[in-house]
């Protein structure tokens, strides 16, 4: 931000808007940060009716916390924005930083004005008992007080909004194998701002259907890739998962034989997260899936069980940032 640009936005008050993200308790309230600025300029800057804006965002980094200050002008465009972040346990370091960008954006000479010189006591009256002249006394000369030296820190390289993330999870499977059984699987994401892109294994654990000539047991296992977009809590998945489905019977006449068949499947999983602490979320999932490649298991000349068309899923996963940068909302 230029000089001039300075200046021209230090001419006139300006509205105050401070919003912390889920995570950032220990940063400070809109009043607490406008009180902080106030004591440094001697003034309080701030108007509700200003048609300038200073917004100010407090988010959770890993390690931890980081503020962006943006400026916007009477019809809302951005005119300058400034990230700063801290890796102290708490919020105090990263809350002073932020004051003192904002005191500089307001008013830039607020570091090489004096301060104010405490007023001097006047001398104290002559004994009324002494009958010579008073004597003369000098007006003391005031001190001049230096300004204090003020070094600004800058903030640290900002860091990659880019991230890899691995989860795994564990769920209800219904209609995949002949019972509803237990299902996990194991994820690996590369995540930038809304977007998700990554791989999926899954298994479903064996399930069995009992009938009066016998009873079919199955399992399925697959992976491929997935795609997620969303938000910080809410969001939505497509995935398309390449396996097998194997069954097998046991008790009815004739020879049981088992059978293994490849499988497709194509769904949609919407999601609900819940950030525990920077770098670890969890998650809460549904899905509904197509299965075109249907897999039938014959005992002899009839079919035993055949895999539906439709099945669904219901789960909770966790993940773990491995390698990347800051969380980036968008």
């Amino acid at each position: 931000m230029t000089a001039l640009l300075v200046l021209l936005l230090a001419a006139e008050p300006h509205r105050l808007d401070s919003r912390r993200e889920a995570g950032v308790d220990s940063c400070p309230e809109e009043a607490q940060l406008g009180r902080a600025v106030a004591e440094r300029l001697g003034f309080d800057p701030f108007s509700r009716d200003a048609e300038r804006t200073v917004m100010v965002r407090w988010r959770a980094a890993p390690g931890g916390f980081s503020s962006e200050v943006t400026v916007l002008d009477e019809q809302g465009h951005k005119l300058g924005a400034r990230k700063l972040s801290s890796t102290a346990a708490d919020c105090a370091e990263l809350a002073r930083s932020t004051a003192l960008a904002l005191a500089l954006i307001i008013d830039p000479q607020v570091l090489t004005r004096p301060a104010p010189v405490a007023p001097t006591a006047p001398p104290s009256p002559p004994p009324v008992e002494v009958a010579p002249p008073a004597p003369v006394v000098e007006s003391p000369v005031p001190l001049q007080v230096p300004p204090p030296a003020v070094v600004v820190v800058p903030p640290p390289a900002e860091r990659s909004s880019a991230a890899w993330w691995l989860g795994a999870g564990v769920g209800l499977s219904v209609l995949e194998v002949p019972s509803a059984t237990a299902a996990l699987e194991l994820d690996a994401a590369w995540r930038w701002r809304w977007l998700w892109l990554g791989v999926r294994a899954g298994f479903v654990l064996p399930g069995t259907t009992a009938y009066s000539v016998g009873s079919v047991s199955g399992v399925a296992v697959g992976a491929g890739p997935f795609g997620c977009a969303g938000g910080e809590h809410f969001g939505g998945c497509l995935f398309t998962r390449f396996g097998a489905a194997h069954a097998w019977a046991s008790g009815f006449n004739g020879p049981n034989t088992p059978g293994t068949t490849g499988s497709v499947a194509i769904g949609l999983q919407p999601y609900a997260d819940y950030q525990f602490f920077p770098g670890l979320r969890g998650r809460l999932q549904a899905s509904v899936q197509l299965q075109p490649a249907v897999s039938v298991l014959t005992i002899g000349q009839a079919e035993a069980w055949r895999t539906p068309v439709i099945a669904f899923g219901l789960g909770v996963s966790a993940w773990y940032e491995m390698v990347g940068g800051a969380d980036a909302s968008p």
